[in-house]
């Protein structure tokens, strides 16, 4: 970096502190895309799924064993229950296929196939309770409803609903993974924000601090070459400068000034001890080895 220029450092700085901030957004837009990502598939996938077997659960707790229950003990009349019942039916159904279109992984859908076995014992339970319902609502078909409910109901519908609140639990343990993983990738990305930001800013002001100073360095130097010029100290040393930038020309143009003007002031020096031990003699300039207002100085001076 010694041999660039002023303006080739400062463009070094300014690239890399937009190399910085394009990492830190592509890499913050590709985690927030992540778990954007894992939000959709948690709430379509795993909080809808749970709504939609929680719905099929209750369906079976109110409108299917509580509901015969009270049919049992005459707590509702058999049209109405044979009413909930259906109502049942359609709320299973329903949140069957729907669950169906969700996401499920390889456990899920071996609990969701052994669900299915299940169910058909208690779908067919259902449909003989419903048949006895259809029938006149008298004494000898209540006992007979009663007991076909205490020796079927339990052993019917128990395996299926457990298997379903297995789904609901299995569910939970997911959302739960899902949430974990996003904290964990949010976490991660924070600390790598942090970090990669931390270790830019040591760079940059390390790099800032380089350029500053050896901007100010050479800026001094070539104050306090003008300042001598400026007083007519000419006794400047040879400069040797390690690499070369704006600044650097700039002093050596300094440099070159006095060397012109001490040129033409020892000449001058000479034509004045001359004229006082009065061997006075003309003096030529190479006027050749001057530029602009100099050549044509020391050409009106060759003249005289």
């Amino acid at each position: 970096m010694k041999n660039f220029k002023i303006s080739s450092k400062l463009i070094i700085l300014v690239s890399f502190a937009m190399m910085v901030l394009i990492v830190i957004g592509v890499y913050g837009l590709v985690n927030m895309r992540t778990i954007k990502d894992q939000m959709d598939s948690l709430y379509k996938n795993r909080v809808l799924a749970m709504e939609y077997i929680k719905k099929i659960s209750d369906a079976y707790a109110i409108n299917v064993q509580e509901n015969i229950t009270k049919t049992v003990f005459n707590q509702v009349t058999w049209k109405e229950s044979l009413e909930n019942l259906e109502v049942a039916t359609v709320i299973v159904n329903k949140n069957l296929d729907l669950y169906t279109s969700t996401y499920m992984d390889d456990k899920e859908k071996r609990i969701f196939e052994e669900s299915n076995e299940l169910r058909k014992k208690s779908k067919g339970f259902v449909i003989d309770v419903k048949e006895i319902l259809k029938e006149p609502e008298t004494a000898e078909n209540k006992k007979k409803f009663q007991e076909f409910v205490e020796g079927n109901m339990f052993i019917s519908l128990a395996p299926y609903t457990h298997k379903v609140e297995e789904l609901y639990e299995l569910q939970e343990s997911i959302a739960k993974e899902l949430c974990n993983n996003s904290q964990s990738l949010y976490n991660r990305t924070l600390i790598i924000y942090i970090s990669i930001i931390s270790i830019s800013i040591l760079f940059l002001l390390f790099l800032s601090i380089f350029i500053i100073r050896g901007i100010t360095k050479k800026v001094t130097l070539a104050k306090h070459i003008s300042e001598k010029i400026t007083s007519g100290d000419f006794n400047i040393n040879k400069i040797e400068f390690s690499n070369k930038d704006e600044i650097t020309e700039l002093i050596e143009s300094f440099l070159k000034i006095k060397n012109i003007l001490t040129s033409i002031t020892d000449k001058i020096k000479i034509y004045i001890d001359q004229t006082r031990n009065g061997e006075v003699e003309n003096i030529f300039f190479d006027e050749k080895q001057y530029e602009g207002e100099y050549r044509e100085m020391l050409a009106g001076l060759n003249m005289a």
